[in-house]
């Protein structure tokens, strides 16, 4: 509620704080959209900078809320390697999640105008067993081939890692663009989890 938020951001202010994450899940951006542009904006008029965070977005950015792509989209979450499962995220090489994502970010941005976006912890399902890696969907494997000129593996390698190090370097980037194409001054952050997993 944009009433209580502005209490909460006085109050910060008040603590010495200068900043403020403002996490946004889809069901947030799905259902309260008018309400969570309301409270950036507040941040803002109080004199706090707002940074938001597409908490979660189709369970490749950190957090624990559900995500309705993935609800909606099963033929679009990541696959495991040997099982051949899908996991509850996305593939980001996915252009129908590209789509999904960056719509919202640009909608968000240019209509609440943040100081600027936090892209928690970009990732790949967690792999418990190396033979279980993600992603080797059909789109993943074109790309591969496409960049190897041969077929994916589907063997855990220096270069699958190779290939997906580089995949969510791509993904990012265009992250980054669209957060500028929607207002050039809001900065772009980045929390990089390790490779180890």
């Amino acid at each position: 509620q944009p009433k209580h938020a502005r209490a909460d951001f006085e109050d910060m202010l008040a603590c010495n704080c200068n900043a403020v994450l403002i996490a946004a899940s889809e069901d947030d951006i799905n259902y309260w959209y008018q309400n969570l542009v309301e409270i950036i904006e507040t941040a803002k008029d109080v004199g706090l900078k707002a940074i938001v965070n597409f908490w979660a977005f189709g369970g490749v950015f950190g957090g624990e809320p559900p995500s309705s792509f993935l609800h909606q989209n099963h033929q679009y979450r990541q696959i495991t390697a040997a099982s051949k499962e899908s996991v509850p995220a996305a593939c980001i090489n996915r252009p129908e999640f590209r789509e999904y994502l960056f719509d919202k970010m640009y909608q968000l941005i240019r209509d609440s105008s943040p100081d600027g976006v936090f892209l928690d912890e970009p990732h790949y399902f967690p792999l418990f067993d190396e033979s279980e890696f993600t992603c080797v969907c059909d789109e993943c494997q074109v790309r591969y081939s496409s960049k190897y000129d041969t077929d994916m593996p589907m063997e855990y390698s220096n270069t699958i890692i190779e290939f997906r190090e580089d995949s969510m370097h791509e993904f990012l980037v265009e992250c980054c663009r669209t957060v500028k194409s929607a207002r050039n001054q809001t900065e772009v952050t980045v929390c990089i989890i390790p490779l180890d997993m």
